[in-house]
């Protein structure tokens, strides 16, 4: 309680600009004055004034990365979950229903074109949900 008493009557006498003499200890005046002159300088570290702006755009950035990295993951799982599908589907057709996969082989191109539209509409119907209602950028 003592020393909390000379601590404050150090610091009032430094802010009224009078030193009493005969302290009982002169360096912790000294020690006063010299952190009293240190609070009052400026910092030498200059920040630009759009500094701020720059972080915030820079993390705005690599969050959207992030949601676009997510989303491409999850369209390539969408269309390997898909194609995977099919192949089991095949194979499954193949075993089980031998003249229709005949019938299907024989209908190539026709089989793709139905197979390459079904994959476009997954993936633009993917895309165009996924834009409205769950990334939020």
């Amino acid at each position: 309680m003592m020393n909390e008493q000379h601590d404050e009557r150090i610091q009032k006498m430094l802010d009224e600009g009078i030193i009493q003499p005969g302290l009982e200890n002169a360096s912790e005046v000294k020690a006063y004055k010299t952190l009293y002159q240190a609070l009052q300088q400026e910092p030498e570290l200059r920040m630009p004034l759009a500094f701020s702006e720059k972080v915030a755009a820079q993390a705005l950035q690599q969050r959207k990365l992030k949601a676009r990295t997510k989303a491409r993951w999850q369209s390539l799982l969408l269309v390997g979950i898909i194609g995977l599908s099919l192949i089991l589907s095949l194979l499954t057709l193949r075993y089980a229903y031998p003249p229709f996969f005949q019938y299907m082989l024989s209908h190539k191109i026709l089989v793709g074109f139905i197979v390459a539209l079904f994959l476009a509409i997954q993936v633009a119907d993917h895309w165009l949900v996924r834009r409205r209602w769950h990334v939020r950028l």
